[in-house]
């Protein structure tokens, strides 16, 4: 996993995170790694229902969630989702 990402997970935020949640998370970035604007977001929208359950997630665990995805991204693919993002009006 890049250092980015390890920095991410080190965050405070993440620290009282749900177990399955968290590991929702790596997995996320693992498979959004080389992927298309269009795949990352199919991902994120498949990970999506099991960060919805349980406790819910903060404005901070939300954006630094959103800092996963676009991590591994170029910075071309990175503004699409960031687009995409904003349309949508992100939530979990």
């Amino acid at each position: 996993m890049p250092n980015n990402f390890s920095e991410i997970l080190k965050n405070e935020a993440f620290a009282n995170l749900e177990p399955e949640k968290l590991e929702a998370i790596k997995n996320m970035h693992t498979e959004i790694q080389g992927k298309s604007t269009i795949e990352a977001l199919q991902i994120f929208s498949k990970y999506n229902t099991i960060l919805k359950q349980g406790e819910p997630i903060s404005n901070e665990q939300r954006d630094l969630m959103l800092s996963v995805i676009l991590d591994s991204m170029d910075e071309k693919e990175r503004k699409k989702v960031e687009s995409v993002m904003k349309l949508i009006k992100f939530s979990v």
